[in-house]
């Protein structure tokens, strides 16, 4: 994120195809959404954050949920929603509360006063604001978590907030103090908080009337904005070579960093008034959304009632067919799940022909690879495509579709949804756990985009609803534990 953003978003998309459970996916979502969000990108930021903090509602992780909802806070804040922002962080501390006996809960409750004393300083409070960093402080000493990563910048983030508080109360002696001990705290740990403490540094030297140490630390804070992407730090470091070049009689560099600086707010003002719109409307639709929902359960209970006499027949015949269509999924699932186990022993990839000339040979070869693939769930990818998994088998997408076709009949869709559909059936056949999930969640787990598609292609495949189908799943463990 320092050095490089645009690696970095690349590297953390590869480790969310390669998250292995709920937790790296969480820790993947929220990587993903910081460097966005470093890069200016706030709708891919919120995209990502929001399913990071869905999962861990579903999961009920009071650690992601105050963590999601810190982020959630200061990105209210950074645009202006102030309101929204306290909502946020109000949410934030209510769930660091009830992990109060695990090591989170000390560096959570530092970031959460870090945000506090942000929107202090954001209003000119700059003393009100050192109570709130003197706190972090406190819990800092408290932190077990010395060598954590996440420890480690939010301990070094306390003393560059106190070190722009103290700078603004003119108070530039401890200004210097706390912010050789933030780059101390930070230690050898590359983070994209280092460039503000240079920059503060150049600031408070400036002040001080030490033009050759301004000029030592704004070169140090460059060498972060030349493959940086975030708008605001630019802007503050153009913002001090402005005045520095002033400070020393250079007016035409001085004209030069004020013309950049100026070009980047105009551009900033724009985009913050357009997200700051974007995040307003965003939170108008999650309330008309819910609003709508109210009125549909009422007109919904209407119409039940009305039709109470027609919908007690339906029901009836509706359940038997359910039932026929539940017990055919079972045995769809066992019968899968069996030749799964039987194929590749009857494939004996040893005994295939070395001689990668004959076309058999190859066809067999790229079916046992097949199956391989399929033992390992590629297809919960949601990227997956006839190239990607051409590229797999290091084949062609014409022999995928052949190959496809002839031994899983079906075309490369239909095929990919049915896999899916079954792969998800057995999970909720073997884990109690996800009966209670959100379809949402279950639909991102079997590798669709949305829920209305998981379950418009779980009806099209079983014949029923998933909802159904783990209603009869709950029903049958009933049933057993009584017998």
């Amino acid at each position: 994120m320092s050095s490089n953003v645009q690696s970095a978003f690349e590297k953390g998309e590869v480790l969310l195809n390669d998250a292995e459970d709920d937790v790296q996916r969480m820790k993947t979502l929220m990587l993903i959404a910081n460097i966005q969000h470093s890069r200016g990108e706030i709708s891919s930021a919120m995209h990502y954050i929001v399913r990071a903090q869905r999962i861990a509602k579903l999961k009920g992780d009071p650690d992601w949920i105050a963590r999601t909802s810190g982020f959630l806070a200061t990105t209210f804040r950074n645009y202006g929603l102030f309101e929204e922002s306290k909502k946020y962080l109000a949410d934030a501390e209510t769930a660091n509360e009830k992990q109060k006996d695990k090591a989170s809960y000390s560096i959570t409750r530092i970031n959460i006063e870090q945000e506090k004393a942000l929107t202090l300083i954001n209003e000119s409070k700059y003393k009100e604001a050192l109570s709130h960093l003197k706190e972090a402080d406190a819990w800092v000493g408290r932190s077990e978590s010395m060598n954590d990563p996440r420890a480690i910048v939010a301990k070094a983030t306390v003393y560059q907030l106190m070190g722009v508080a103290y700078y603004n109360l003119k108070d530039y002696v401890k200004t210097d103090e706390v912010l050789r001990v933030s780059l101390e705290k930070l230690g050898e740990q590359e983070s994209n908080l280092r460039p503000y403490i240079y920059r503060v540094m150049a600031e408070n030297h400036l002040a001080l009337g030490q033009s050759d140490s301004t000029y030592y630390y704004l070169q140090l804070a460059e060498k972060y904005i030349e493959s940086s992407e975030g708008e605001e730090l630019k802007m503050n470091v153009y913002e001090t070579y402005a005045s520095y070049y002033k400070g020393i009689g250079n007016a035409e560099r001085a004209m030069h960093y004020t013309d950049l600086r100026q070009k980047i707010t105009a551009k900033r003002g724009a985009s913050t008034a357009q997200i700051a719109s974007e995040l307003i409307e965003r939170l108008n639709q999650e309330k008309q959304f819910a609003i709508l929902n109210i009125k549909l359960f009422w007109v919904f209970g209407t119409l039940v009632l009305i039709g109470g006499g027609l919908g007690v027949y339906y029901l009836l015949w509706s359940k038997k067919r359910e039932v026929a269509q539940f017990e055919k999924l079972l045995e769809e699932i066992e019968k899968k799940n069996l030749e799964q186990q039987n194929l590749l022993k009857e494939m004996k990839l040893d005994s295939f022909s070395v001689d990668k000339n004959l076309a058999a040979d190859t066809e067999k070869r790229l079916l046992y690879d097949l199956v391989k693939l399929e033992l390992d769930n590629f297809f919960i990818n949601p990227e997956v495509s006839t190239t990607s998994l051409a590229r797999d088998l290091g084949t062609n997408t014409k022999y995928i579709t052949y190959l496809i076709r002839k031994y899983r009949k079906s075309d490369f869709n239909d095929y990919i949804q049915y896999q899916r559909i079954l792969y998800i059936s057995n999970r909720l056949k073997t884990e109690p756990a996800l009966w209670d999930y959100k379809l949402s969640y279950l639909a991102e787990m079997a590798g669709f985009p949305t829920h209305s598609m998981f379950s418009v292609a779980f009806k099209n495949v079983t014949g029923i609803t998933p909802s159904s189908f783990i209603e009869r799943i709950k029903m049958n463990q009933v049933i057993a534990l009584e017998i």
